[in-house]
């Protein structure tokens, strides 16, 4: 054995493992601790802000060696409104080497021991956790991985949404639960009070987006309380959930803009059903709830998209309570039906042909005057369908069920079809809204159809045994923000015709005030007369619908009238005429006026005329008793109305109504 193979002997087998072990030595007994001030110097010369180990540093080489740090403190921007942005008891993180040398901080894993983290966001967009800017000049942060926070507090100032919340997390000794990690959290979100707890999973990752991360939270914003429970993945981003979601809170308008959807008013709701998420389209699928009295059931998707998201839901509802739905088109919640005055006995009417009816001023308003909010109606694209089997109605109003489609396109909405099941019949209608201008343009077309006279006033007892069927036509335009004021200055046409049929005498002489008849009625037993024809035809200008036609006309009675119905001041205007045809004792030829308030409406009759006819039947009655009943005996003057003629006046009405051209 020559002399150099005996020194490479040794250095391979002597020197090199000594140096190795010693190195391992080393870096076991290195004194980590001695490296402190050189690091947080650094840190702090990176990036701008003090970073100080007051505690010990260990560290495991490796290509991402692992760093324990203990009594860490980070310090904040000079904007930021706390002096630190992160200090922690202990911080046990690993670090990518080969990022780093690329000149990007990745953390691959970070578990933090009792820390205080402050984020924030200030109103010009500057981020605290922004720590410098890439050469192509974009904002670079440290990336993290996965997290783990034990007994921490975290502070969250969001200044352009309007967020200040405060995070407390806690982690549970227990190996077995799949959700350790307890969150409480409580501050303000877009300036709404928020408050909640939360359990989720031991780890948090925000690198593996097909790593679902379980999580259970309950929050109350405001007066609405949220509850979810399911999994999240892609956390980072938010970007698929899949969780049980339901939902209450006293009026859902309130919901924006912390959730991005205008909702109208409405009455206290809730919901339960699957929400998922994936990227940008949300989805509530299945769910079932109440808004109001009403039950609601569907699915419901939501695109976000530029210019603007998008909304489809399908609803369906079992039982509709009617007043639920006034709120959402501007009325008041919990709204009862108008009152109505139909004795004799009413406060009288002034003896002009056409008496000055209250100003709804001195009543209540009936029509809904809560505006629309056009930046809302401009906010979202939506296509929702919704079809109710029954409604939960007023007696007196005899509407059936419902489908209606509602799309709503660049603040241009159509409600079409807005179909009603009324009174054994129909309403169709289409309505569209123009909500890109102020005031909003509105123009709608309404066509009862076929709607069955003895279910047109169910709670009249005299109307159930009659027979027949009326059609009516309206079309209106109008500007304003509410239906109060789109009527108020609206334009347009109303017509109603009513089919052959028949109705009961006795209430036809009631109007008439044939007390002769009437009494004939009670003695022997109530009977039918024919209807030859109904026909009202109303001009609307500026909110008021002036009468052209007004006319009812039986075998027995001929109605004819005039007036008008002021959608400004909601007030009544009408003069009814009942000319009996055959000769009468104790019939009464005086005008019938409706007016007044919508909200509280009167009938009564011309005073004056009553008078004049009394009074002469006292006259004579000082020469012969039975001479006093001649002013009191009508002589049947009523003709048969043209109603061939009449029909065609409200030709679209006719047509709905079923009438047959003669």
């Amino acid at each position: 054995m020559t002399q150099r193979s005996t020194k490479l002997r040794y250095w391979k087998w002597g020197v090199v493992p000594a140096v190795v072990a010693a190195l391992a030595v080393a870096v076991i007994f290195f004194p980590w601790n001695w490296l402190r001030g050189p690091i947080g110097g650094l840190v702090t010369e990176k990036t701008g802000r003090t970073f100080v180990i007051a505690g010990d540093l260990d560290v495991k080489l490796g290509l991402t060696p692992r760093i324990r740090m203990r009594d860490v403190r980070f310090d904040n921007s000079e904007w930021a409104h706390d002096t630190r942005m992160i200090t922690a008891k202990e911080a046990d993180f690993t670090i990518d080497l080969r990022e780093l040398w690329r000149g990007r901080l990745v953390f691959p894993d970070v578990r933090l021991s009792e820390p205080s983290v402050s984020l924030e966001r200030a109103r010009d967009g500057q981020r605290n956790w922004i720590l410098k800017e890439t050469d192509d000049g974009t904002a670079a942060a440290p990336e993290i991985r996965q997290l783990a926070i034990d007994q921490g507090v975290i502070r969250l100032r969001d200044f352009i949404i309007g967020a200040d919340v405060k995070v407390d997390v806690t982690m549970r000794d227990d190996p077995t639960n799949e959700r350790p990690t307890l969150i409480a959290f409580s501050g303000k979100y877009q300036n709404v009070v928020l408050e909640g707890k939360a359990q989720a999973g031991p780890v948090l990752s925000l690198q593996n987006t097909s790593a679902p991360f379980s999580m259970w939270v309950r929050a109350r914003m405001g007066e609405t309380v949220i509850e979810a429970d399911g999994t999240f993945t892609d956390i980072a981003r938010f970007g698929t959930v899949d969780t049980r979601l339901r939902i209450r809170g006293p009026d859902w308008s309130q919901l924006y803009p912390v959730i991005p959807l205008p909702l109208p008013t409405s009455p206290p709701y809730s919901f339960d059903g699957r929400f998922k998420r994936d990227g940008d389209q949300y989805a509530y699928e299945n769910f079932t709830g109440r808004i109001g009295s009403s039950d609601i059931s569907g699915n419901a998707t939501y695109v976000y998209r530029e210019p603007r998201p998008f909304l489809k839901a399908r609803l369906a509802s079992r039982m509709l309570d009617l007043n639920d739905l006034g709120p959402i088109i501007g009325a008041k919640a919990n709204g009862s039906a108008p009152p109505s005055n139909n004795s004799a006995e009413a406060p009288p009417a002034p003896e002009a042909a056409t008496p000055a009816g209250r100003s709804a001023a001195n009543g209540k308003r009936v029509l809904p005057d809560d505006p629309f909010k056009l930046d809302r109606l401009n906010a979202i694209d939506a296509n929702v369908t919704l079809k109710a089997r029954q409604f939960r109605r007023p007696d007196a109003l005899p509407l059936e069920n419902i489908v209606a489609q509602l799309a709503l396109e660049g603040g241009m909405l159509k409600l079409a079809p807005l179909n009603f099941g009324f009174a054994g019949g129909e309403i169709k209608s289409s309505v569209s809204i123009n909500a890109r201008q102020d005031p909003i343009n509105t123009d709608a077309t309404i066509n009862l159809r076929k709607a069955r006279v003895d279910q047109l006033f169910p709670t009249i007892k005299l109307m159930k045994d009659s027979a027949g069927q009326v059609g009516a036509h309206v079309r209106l335009k109008g500007r304003g923000n509410s239906i109060a004021t789109m009527l108020s200055g609206a334009s347009g046409e109303l017509g109603i015709a009513v089919s052959g049929g028949e109705l009961s005498n006795l209430l036809v002489e009631v109007v008439g005030l044939d007390g002769g008849e009437i009494i004939k009625f009670l003695a022997g037993g109530d009977q039918k007369t024919a209807i030859r024809c109904g026909v009202a035809s109303f001009k609307v200008n500026d909110g008021v619908a002036q009468s052209e036609v007004l006319v009812f006309d039986t075998d027995d009675t001929n109605i004819g009238g005039s007036g008008s119905i002021d959608l400004r001041d909601e007030t009544l205007n009408l003069r009814l005429s009942p000319r009996p045809k055959d000769a009468s004792i104790l019939s009464i030829r005086s005008p019938i006026y409706l007016w007044g308030p919508f909200s509280e409406p009167s009938v009564s009759l011309d005073k004056g005329r009553l008078a004049t006819r009394a009074g002469a039947a006292v006259l004579l009655g000082l020469i012969n008793p039975l001479a006093a009943l001649i002013p009191l005996i009508e002589t049947g003057p009523g003709k048969d109305a043209n109603c061939a003629e009449l029909l065609q006046l409200v030709e679209k009405a006719r047509i709905e109504a079923g009438v047959k051209k003669e």
